[in-house]
């Protein structure tokens, strides 16, 4: 991704978006192996973070409208 931010809104059949997931995932598992249940739990979050960030997108878009 050019911009070097991966995009909440990024659709899964993205192939610049499943390629850095990858690369994360990758990443997780070799330098900080995880059990099954902080893996769990570290997707949990990725996903609690990932629908706030979304959730300030569409407020940000809702100012900009209103000005």
């Amino acid at each position: 991704m050019p911009s070097g931010r991966l995009s909440s809104t990024a659709p899964s059949n993205d192939p610049e978006f499943e390629a850095a997931l990858k690369e994360v995932l990758q990443v997780v598992f070799k330098n900080h192996p995880l059990k099954a249940n902080q893996i769990l739990t570290l997707s949990s979050e990725l996903q609690r973070v990932g629908v706030h960030r979304l959730v300030e997108e569409h407020l940000e878009k809702f100012e900009k409208r209103g000005r």
